[in-house]
């Protein structure tokens, strides 16, 4: 009778994975009526035991790799312990000046919206100015029109008056009824005086009252520049201290996450 066997034999290296695997055979023939005997060289004996004592000496260095692992880590676990709860608290330190620095943007934003909100005014402001001055220029080529009427009609007020003295300082002549010269210069003086006066008076009280008005639109013109600068200013005053704000809000961002990096860095010593 013939028995035939074949095993698997594996090797394993020192971290204790699988390097090869070998097929081994043996066969085992006996006689029905004798004691069976095994048929194995020397050689495969020897090599049999060989492997066996490096596969035992494998598993002894794994071991004490284990418990030296585990002794590193048991000690690497008390002194990181330590560590890592300052990691977090800093951690945690650094997320509290984050929901400040969130709170203190939402308060700007807010005041965003204030400063647009005075920009909008503002411009409202501008086109008002714009209006007014356009309207201030028109007031004075008016004012500049009248200005030449009034010079005009005092010239020719002048030249009245020059004329009336001339009549007045002229003799009357020989025979001449002294009532008909009265009536004469009666008829002359009456229209010298009257018309051109009354209209020399009305275009002096216009003038005047379009100073008055154009005095009154060049103040109010100057308060509201001066109004004007002052909101431009508070605006840029306002759009240095976003910008600011913003840029130590992204330094305390990038901060907060390289935290992460630093914890993670800490777990793999602790855990592989």
């Amino acid at each position: 009778m013939e028995w035939n066997e074949v095993d698997l034999v594996q090797e394993f290296t020192v971290e204790g994975q699988c390097s090869k695997i070998k097929v081994r055979s043996c066969r085992i023939t006996w006689d029905s009526l004798q004691v069976p005997r095994v048929e194995l060289t020397l050689s495969e004996l020897q090599e049999m035991a060989t492997r066996q004592q490096q596969q035992i000496e494998a598993q002894q260095q794994m071991l004490v790799a284990k418990e030296q692992r585990l002794k590193y880590l048991q000690h690497g676990g008390r002194s990181n312990q330590g560590q890592t709860q300052s990691e977090a608290e800093k951690l945690q330190r650094l997320k509290e000046r984050v929901e400040t620095q969130e709170a203190k943007l939402k308060k700007i934003r807010a005041m965003r919206g204030q400063v647009d909100y005075s920009k909008l005014i503002n411009g409202n402001l501008s086109a008002e100015i714009d209006h007014v001055s356009s309207l201030f220029q028109e007031k004075q080529a008016e004012l500049q029109t009248a200005v030449i009427r009034v010079d005009q009609l005092t010239q020719q007020l002048e030249d009245l008056r020059r004329g009336r003295l001339q009549l007045h300082s002229v003799a009357p002549t020989p025979g001449a009824p002294t009532g008909c010269h009265g009536a004469a210069t009666g008829q002359k003086g009456s229209p010298l005086s009257g018309p051109a006066a009354l209209e020399l008076r009305k275009l002096y009280q216009e003038l005047q009252a379009r100073n008055r008005h154009n005095l009154e639109q060049s103040s109010k013109l100057a308060q509201n520049k001066e109004l004007l600068n002052k909101r431009n200013a508070q605006v840029t005053v306002m759009d240095q201290r976003i910008g600011d704000l913003r840029e130590r809000l992204h330094k305390k961002r990038a901060e907060v996450q390289k935290i992460p990096f630093v914890i993670m860095d800490c777990y793999p010593q602790q855990t592989s």
